[in-house]
Parts: C-alpha cells; sequence; structure tokens
C-alpha cells in the first residue's frame, strides 16, 4: 500500500469534502503512532518526533487503496497552552463524532503504559458507536507470551470485548499484518 500526504488541517472548514472512505488512527502523544502508520504504508511520510505532541493538525494521506488516512493529534499534550488542547481536542471531537467519511478508529495505545486518558479515550469510542480497533503497541518490549497469557484479562480492564484488540510492535514490524487484514475488508 502506498501513502500520499494531501493535508493538514485543524477546523472542519479546512478538512477535505467528499465521500472518500477515512481510518483515523489516534492514540495517546507518544505512543508511536506515527511510527506505525509509517510502518503499515513501509514509508516514513508521516513526521515522527521524539517529543511527544507534536501532531497538533488533523492530516489527511491519500492511500492506493479505496480509503484515505487520517492522522489524529495525540492526546495528552504536555507543552501547549490550555486554550490550544480545548481546540484541538473540540475539533478531533467533532471529527470523531460527526465525519461521514469515518469507517474505522485505531486507537494507538502503549501495551507497558495505559493510563485513565486512554480509558476516557475508550469510553468515547463506545459512546459514539462506530467500528474501532485498538492496537497494543510496543509488545517489543515485552516477554513474547504476555499478550496471549493477559488478553483477556487486558480486555476486562479495558471493557472490550477481545477480539477487537491487536498486539504489535511498529518498531520491528510484528502482526502488522492484523491490521492490514482490516484495511484490506474496506
Amino acid at each position: 500500500m502506498n501513502l500520499k500526504f494531501l493535508k493538514s488541517a485543524l477546523l472542519e472548514d479546512d478538512w477535505i469534502h467528499d465521500t472518500r472512505k477515512e481510518v483515523a488512527f489516534i492514540g495517546r502523544s507518544n505512543v508511536g503512532k506515527s511510527s506505525l502508520i509509517n510502518a503499515l504504508f513501509n514509508t516514513n511520510i508521516v513526521k515522527v518526533s521524539s517529543t511527544p505532541g507534536r501532531t497538533r493538525l488533523i492530516n489527511f494521506f491519500d492511500t492506493d487503496k479505496n480509503f484515505r488516512i487520517i492522522d489524529l493529534p495525540g492526546y495528552g499534550y504536555s507543552k501547549i497552552h490550555a486554550k490550544q488542547v480545548l481546540e484541538i481536542n473540540s475539533n478531533v471531537t467533532n471529527f470523531l463524532n460527526n465525519r461521514d467519511n469515518l469507517v474505522l478508529i485505531i486507537l494507538v495505545l502503549d501495551i507497558n503504559v495505559i493510563t485513565p486518558k486512554d480509558i476516557d479515550m475508550i469510553n468515547k469510542l463506545l459512546e459514539i458507536h462506530r467500528p474501532f480497533l485498538i492496537v497494543l503497541n510496543k509488545i517489543d518490549k515485552l516477554a513474547k507470551s504476555y499478550f496471549d497469557n493477559n488478553k483477556h484479562k487486558i480486555a476486562e480492564y479495558l471493557n472490550v470485548s477481545d477480539d477487537v484488540l491487536i498486539p504489535v510492535s511498529a518498531k520491528n514490524k510484528t502482526f502488522l499484518n492484523l491490521i492490514i487484514n482490516h484495511l484490506n475488508k474496506i
């Protein structure tokens, strides 16, 4: 699959307005969301930063499939003003709640550090009744059997069905095929 940058925007008036299907990636700052998108598409087009919270706009990317990729700003920013956080949160919430093009949301979590903000985001996704997957990134830092042995406990803790959980390592490109299988069904 190929990926091509289209535009960045925050306000709804500046978003792309057509009927193309979209898959949105969201996650807390510094969970490896941009690295995951790059790994999935075998590219370096999505900017990766060592400073958390760099993605502050909604980034639109086209694919050679029948959908577009949306890279949403991370939640849990650390170094921006409260007013800017409110504006970003408001626009991301609007996007998630009202975007007709949105066919799948991929929530990226760090399997090693699941925070109350992650639980809040899962609850929001459950409330809006849109299809979503939870990608548990950074499994390369755990024993190989950890996910299999704890999948049910993780699902119970997150209050989701274990069939929406996908363990991956963007760094090692482990189990990316599980996400690609979902993308190919769009």
